[in-house]
């Protein structure tokens, strides 16, 4: 039975409802579990004694229980019944058999992904309804939404108001403090941008865990609600904006609850029918459908067969506002209101009454591919944004991994069924030699470790049940989940993670490198020891993990390959046998392989958590993507990957079908230059080189769907210091001025380099002619074999200008500025050469204490912050020359599948997808 027993002095029947049990307990009174007259679970409400007034009062309270009971049954618990003439007054609505979003965030972690997208819908569709009603909530927080089978509904609407009407309540009692409005908080007049603002509180508590401006003094957090900007963890994307907008501190300017419903149904790809503005009830159909229709059969309900908990919550402080520093880096005193994509801070709202002029934002959000390993020849490319409008809003939109698809996808879909795939060739399956994305892709659903990046570029656990950092994070302990086990049975214990990372340490192909920094890792690499001294299994569930230095990212590094489990039959990195056919604990296990040609998964049944919907997937593995799209195209596939050349013609194929998928990447395209010596050896001609560049035409010439730097770090993976790059703007007067600095006149000659792939041969053209345009440079470009690409960038003689393309190994800003830029990442040989990844040769004391500052701040806020001062630093110094951020695009069978969101590598989510 749902809830709790009656206790003793509970009532056993009101009116003419019988009491079954507890449901739970507030500040306006007791809910129980009811049973109506004619056999049908309901929520009976009893309010305490001290709301029940005099003759005028209650009169008051039943007219705004009646204006509730009007509200139109979207998403909602609808008022069924009531009662204001009793001792004690009671009301009556739908039982929803479902645990409160507070509850699963505490229990299983934030939201992401399509759940959290759904949930957004859902809930301002309840909204909307609510106030086409006229009602005002006044007490929208995650305890009053209610996670049903069918999708999030909204309950206690109207109650607020009603009891505010006795006037037994004072006006900063109606609410809870962490989601009150300044205006509720202020005393003023409330309204419907009262519960606009309560919902973008509960959005970044349900994306983040945490409430958007603290939990610890009711003062404090009514402070900040009414002085600072809110805490957003890693709320991304249009939702990011759109949560911004409705957490302006003025009313007048946050958007109507319609307003974001539609905005949320377009990024959905839903397109409402008719001209003009669409009327409400089918605008609330609409969400209430989206909403309905995405939820699993039963997707809350607690069960032993579980899929991992929400984003990892260990590195997010309790209180994201310790010491009161406002996130983001915004100056004391500062206009706090936030940004947003409704319009600029002017007194007026110009959307209050045009839905039709909301406008689209080209924020991306976190994705990602992990980057090429040099020598590798892989072309790396995006394509243009998907359109899609509805009759009231149309725009051009980057979505969070959201299929361009005429209508939601059906209900959890249905079990069984083969998925069939063509991609890129791996190189390697196994989790100690992946390094290509494709390689990833293979090993992470072979292999589960201890936490998982989800779809959003968030981190959560998997196989670890507690992972805790010391105060510096320079040690980590996990806690490993017990009685899991490999496919042949072998179990899945401390010591298996041991051997994992031991032999991926001692690997020479794949990301070993990820392990720089866990301690005696340069001794297993050398050969001085067959195991790294810092990491220790500690009985069979704990690992005691020491670094060399600090990084409070840890926990997201070790969800990448090369720190999964392995059975004991793994021997070395260089057992074929093993490697051909890897034996692993993930979603899926090899059925058959054949290099370079094709892999079948088939579902692993000893797997940990949630058993994938899919009997099998079949892999092939093509070398012309041109032809593997006919072949989708001709129904020999339902997932095909699209690159390069590739893109624009899956864009004319399949935008109007609906059969394109889109995501932002984590992949970023820069001129790396030369700064130890050389024409860029000067900061003024690395800044000169920066403002003469034109980068919207240049992307706009490339037509790929770039966009334009505005940070070092790609926009994509949280923590980029977006619109940080000042000297990312189009200026020829300050770059003159610089290259004249700079000793660089007209007639300067620079080098630019770059690899031989006709991939880059626009890109090349483009760029020496902008810089011999604006600043009279002779630039030489030399074209190089990919095999002598970085060695050359490496090599004694390297000078000038490099073009280059990098993605994070994993959605951390901490990851890329460590990776490129760190002073660690330069190993200097005698014979001039360089080893490293800081093919820059950067090196600067102010970017490395900034740097390793960050690493070692466990407060998530404070992390970004000290990240984005330290890209500050190379911004200033131009260590990197950011030209534009890439895009991920693919091509679905959305006709016959659902659940193929892609991952931050750019691939479907196999566990999620389904036959429909």
């Amino acid at each position: 039975m749902p809830g709790s027993p009656l206790r003793a002095n509970d009532p056993t029947r009101v009116g003419s409802y019988a009491l079954t049990g507890r449901l739970g307990e507030g500040g306006q009174g007791v809910v129980y579990l009811g049973k109506a007259p004619d056999g049908e679970q309901v929520a009976v409400k009893l309010l305490h004694a001290q709301f029940s007034g005099d003759t005028k009062v209650r009169a008051r309270f039943a007219g705004e229980l009646a204006s509730a009971k009007r509200v139109a049954p979207f998403c909602t618990a609808r008022i069924l019944d009531a009662d204001v003439e009793g001792d004690t007054p009671y009301l009556v609505s739908e039982f929803i058999d479902g645990p409160s979003l507070r509850q699963v965030v505490d229990r299983e972690g934030p939201r992401s992904g399509e759940a959290l997208q759904r949930l957004a819908i859902g809930t301002v569709t309840a909204l909307a309804a609510i106030h086409e009603a006229g009602i005002v909530h006044r007490d929208f927080k995650p305890s009053n939404v209610l996670l049903a089978a069918d999708g999030p509904r909204v309950i206690d609407f109207g109650i607020a108001r009603a009891l505010d009407a006795t006037g037994t309540l004072s006006s900063t009692a109606v609410g809870t403090p962490s989601y009150m409005s300044p205006e509720q908080i202020s005393g003023h007049a409330v309204g419907p941008a009262t519960d606009v603002f309560a919902w973008g509180c509960t959005m970044v508590f349900a994306a983040t865990g945490n409430p958007a401006f603290g939990q610890d003094s009711i003062p404090a957090v009514m402070h900040r609600i009414l002085n600072q900007e809110p805490y957003l963890g890693m709320l991304m994307g249009p939702l990011r904006e759109i949560v911004t907008a409705c957490l302006w501190k003025d009313p007048n300017r946050r958007p109507t609850a319609q307003q974001i419903l539609l905005r949320l149904l377009s990024h959905e790809g839903v397109v409402l029918p008719g001209a003009g503005t669409p009327a409400p009830t089918t605008i609330l159909q609409e969400g209430a459908q989206v909403a309905a229709e995405g939820a699993p059969s039963n997707p809350y309900a607690p069960a032993g067969d579980t899929p991992p908990p929400g984003t990892y919550r260990n590195d997010l402080p309790s209180n994201p506002y310790v010491g009161d520093t406002p996130p983001y880096g915004r100056a004391p005193g500062a206009d706090t209101s936030p940004p947003g994509p409704y319009g600029p801070p002017t007194p007026y709202d110009p959307y209050r009454t045009d839905p039709a002029s909301l406008p689209y934002s080209q924020q991306t959000v976190p994705a990602g591919r992990r980057r090429t390993r040099p020598g590798v020849v892989a072309a790396i490319a995006a394509g243009a944004v998907v359109l899609i409008a509805t009759a009231a809003v149309a725009g051009t939109e980057l979505g969070n991994r959201s299929h361009n698809k005429p209508k939601p996808n059906p209900t959890g879909g249905r079990a069984g069924g083969t998925f069939r795939i063509a991609m890129f060739t791996p190189e390697n399956i196994d989790p100690s030699n992946a390094v290509l994305t494709s390689d990833v892709f293979a090993a992470e659903n072979l292999f589960t470790g201890l936490t998982t990046i989800q779809p959003n570029g968030s981190v959560a656990k998997a196989l670890a049940t507690e992972m805790t950092p010391n105060s510096g994070c320079t040690q980590w302990h996990f806690t490993i989940k017990q009685g899991t086990t490999f496919s042949d049975g072998s179990p899945v214990d401390a010591a298996a993670f041991v051997r994992g990372w031991n032999r991926a340490a001692h690997g020479n192909k794949g990301m070993g490198y990820l392990m720089t920094g866990i301690q005696g890792y340069s001794d297993v690499l050398t050969g001085k020891s067959t195991s790294m001294s810092g990491v220790v299994a500690e009985g069979t569930s704990g690992l005691r993990v020491t670094l060399t230095k600090a990084d409070c990212d840890f926990a997201m590094r070790v969800a990448s390959p090369p720190f999964a489990p392995v059975p004991s039959s793994a021997g070395d990195a260089t057992n074929a046998t093993f490697n051909n056919q890897p034996v692993g604990n993930g979603p899926f296990k090899v059925s058959q392989y054949t290099a370079r040609s094709r892999l079948t998964l088939v579902r692993n049944d000893s797997y940990a958590f949630a058993k994938p919907k899919l009997d099998r997937v079949d892999i092939s593995f093509v070398s012309s993507l041109d032809q593997s799209l006919t072949d989708f195209g001709r129904g020999q596939y339902d997932w095909v990957e699209v690159e390069g050349s590739t893109i624009n013609t899956a864009r004319s194929l399949h935008s109007s079908d609906h059969k394109l998928v889109t995501a932002a990447s984590s992949t970023m395209t820069y001129l790396a230059p030369t700064t130890d010596k050389g024409p860029m050896q000067k900061k003024e001609a690395r800044l000169a080189v920066s403002y003469a560049l034109d980068r919207n035409a240049l992307t706009t010439a490339l037509n790929q769907g770039y966009t334009p730097a505005t940070s070092l770090v790609p926009p994509a993976v949280p923590g980029a210091d977006v619109n940080g790059c000042t000297a990312c703007t189009y200026n020829p007067t300050q770059a003159k001025q610089l290259a004249q600095q700079a000793g660089l006149g007209p007639g300067s000659k620079v080098t630019f380099t770059s690899t031989n792939l006709a991939t880059y041969d626009q890109l090349v053209t483009l760029v020496q002619n902008q810089l011999k345009s604006v600043l009279g440079w002779d630039v030489q470009v030399r074209r190089l074999d990919p095999a002598k690409f970085y060695p050359d960038m490496s090599g004694k003689d390297a000078a000038g200008l490099y073009r280059l393309s990098w993605a994070a190994d994993y959605p951390s800003a901490e990851s890329v500025l460590d990776a490129l830029l760190s002073s660690d990442n330069i190993q200097r040989k005698n014979d001039g050469t360089i080893s490293g990844t800081n093919y820059a040769r950067y090196s600067s004391q102010a970017f490395d204490s900034a740097l390793n500052t960050a690493r070692a701040t466990n407060d998530a806020t404070q992390r970004t912050q000290r990240l984005q001062a330290a890209e500050k630093v190379a911004l200033d110094d131009m260590a990197l020359i950011p030209l534009y951020s890439h895009t991920q695009y693919r091509v679905a069978d959305t006709t016959n599948f659902v659940g193929m969101d892609l991952d931050y590598t750019g691939f479907p989510v196999l566990t999620a997808t389904a036959r429909k």
